[in-house]
């Protein structure tokens, strides 16, 4: 009797231990899925605050191609877009300046100038696309 006793009473506390454990987990996973929301959020506020802030240089500038992500892996709220000017000489040329920011540290990762046209310019747009991409969703931890 006392045997039964005694495993019966490691069995329960056994349990009691495990969903205590779960529980633990649960509430912690909550925790970070509020803070990660929170993030995102803020990031958002940034990325509004960064484009209604940018300077306008002149008639012919226009900004295009704002996207935001908030990335919980870096713990980055990166911010990319185009700065696209036009003028008119004997030819007509663009300026697309590219751009990629941290928000949160609100430096700049990738900077690209560049006169292009035709066929450059859909390249310089695909390669800007590339590197903001692996900044809006890649896997390494960023040091500190």
């Amino acid at each position: 009797m006392p045997i039964a006793i005694l495993i019966s009473s490691i069995i329960l506390g056994g349990f009691i231990y495990a969903s205590q454990i779960i529980k633990q987990k649960s509430i912690e996973k909550q925790e970070v899925l509020k803070f990660i929301q929170s993030q995102e959020e803020n990031c958002q506020k940034l990325a509004i605050q960064y484009k209604n802030n940018e300077p306008k240089d002149s008639q012919n500038t226009s900004y295009a191609h704002f996207e935001y992500h908030y990335n919980p892996n870096t713990k980055m709220c990166v911010l990319a877009y185009l700065k696209y000017s036009s003028f008119f000489s004997s030819r007509s040329q663009n300026i697309t300046d590219y751009y990629v920011v941290d928000l949160f540290t609100n430096k700049e990762i990738y900077n690209k100038t560049g006169y292009e046209n035709g066929e450059e310019a859909v390249k310089k747009f695909n390669e800007w696309k590339h590197i903001a991409d692996l900044y809006f969703y890649q896997k390494m931890l960023r040091e500190i």
